[in-house]
């Protein structure tokens, strides 16, 4: 793990985090569409870190054994649709207080997440980061079909841990291009709301539910070993 890759990691967290309260506390007063914002803020971001990303394909490739960030990607689009839409789908439960409680629950079960990947041996990186994977996509997807509020709020804890235990052993594994590995992440989950909206608007959140288990169920079958120049 070198210097700047965890100075960019750090940056690219601590401006993500600083510029969604700003944006989420303007939203009401300027009556900006939160889709439309998630859908301006991933152009800066994909302009940005395509072209350093087209140059370090080939050593991506060698320094990430179980693919390039591309891989993860559908994965973070439908987790960036999975965080927009619980408040509105927690509607139904007709508790907005206690929905919110779950959701700030789930960062406290994040931490724990992220907590035991920095306990975990080396040789049970590899496993407990496609596990943990596909624990967030099924989580997700239940999260949309929960018949009771409990059930909603469980699947949002198990959503937070295992998210958060996978985030960590993506960004080591992918060595040295640790920052290439943060750009596809907040790519994927900026363009989440756009993605996730039309999901719903097509066939509603049954499935935006089904589309969240996919993309982590393809985000782990290991493909051929091809080079990235071919």
């Amino acid at each position: 793990m070198s210097d700047n890759g965890l100075q960019t990691i750090s940056f690219a967290i601590s401006l993500g985090l600083a510029a969604s309260l700003v944006f989420y506390l303007l939203l009401p007063a300027l009556g900006v569409s939160p889709l439309l914002l998630l859908l301006i803020l991933s152009l800066p971001l994909l302009l940005l870190r395509f072209a350093s990303i087209e140059a370090d394909a080939p050593d991506y490739h060698r320094s990430y054994p179980v693919g390039p960030p591309i891989r993860f990607i559908g994965f973070f689009v439908m987790m960036g649709a999975y965080w927009t839409f619980l408040d509105l789908f927690g509607v139904r439960f007709n508790d907005e207080n206690a929905v919110n409680l779950w959701l700030l629950a789930s960062l406290v079960s994040g931490a724990c997440g992220s907590f035991l990947a920095a306990k975990l041996k080396n040789s049970w990186h590899a496993n407990a980061q496609a596990l943990a994977l596909v624990v967030a996509a099924a989580t997700g997807a239940a999260s949309y079909v929960a018949p009771d509020l409990l059930i909603f709020g469980m699947t949002i804890l198990a959503n937070g841990f295992a998210l958060f235990l996978f985030f960590p052993l993506y960004l080591l594994r992918a060595g040295e291009q640790m920052p290439q590995a943060m750009a596809g992440y907040l790519v994927g989950f900026s363009a989440g709301g756009l993605a996730g909206a039309l999901l719903v608007e097509i066939g509603g959140y049954q499935t935006l539910a089904a589309a969240i288990l996919t993309s982590g169920l393809l985000s782990v079958i290991r493909r051929p070993n091809r080079s990235l120049r071919q």
